[in-house]
């Protein structure tokens, strides 16, 4: 099958097309994870026009969100030895509000067992933190 880095206009124009795709998405290609005691969500990738699509879709949904170029082609990776193919560009969702925002949003659409639980996990963080008040 052709990969192709955009998505479908009939599909960035739908809520719930487009948090069904983002979920799928994810499931393949993003990380929930508790970095220094705090939840946080991160997704990284070759395709900079998807992940500009999704980052104008947090914009959209009030859920901020950072997008920024993490590597450039060419760039060597010692852990794998060998260089990027590409640019590499990430999605973080760090303030906690944000990503309790954005796990509710895709948490119905959500597959893949780990990014389930991972989400819960993050979820979990974000509420004991609430308990505590550190998260406002």
């Amino acid at each position: 099958m052709p990969k192709h880095d955009l998505v479908e206009k009939w599909i960035f124009n739908s809520k719930k097309y487009f948090c069904s795709f983002a979920s799928g998405y994810i499931d393949a290609e993003g990380t929930f994870g508790i970095y220094q005691a705090r939840a946080r969500f991160k997704i990284d990738s070759y395709d900079k026009k998807i992940l500009s699509e999704i980052h104008m879709w947090l914009d959209r949904n009030n859920i901020r969100n950072k997008f920024i170029r993490v590597a450039k082609k060419g760039d060597y990776v010692k852990y794998g030895n060998y260089n990027f193919k590409k640019d590499v560009w990430r999605i973080n969702v760090n303030e906690a509000l944000a990503l309790l925002k954005f796990i509710e949003l895709i948490n119905p659409y959500i597959k893949h067992k780990k990014r389930k639980k991972d989400a819960k996990n993050s979820l979990k963080n974000i509420l004991a933190r609430k308990l505590k008040g550190t998260v406002k």
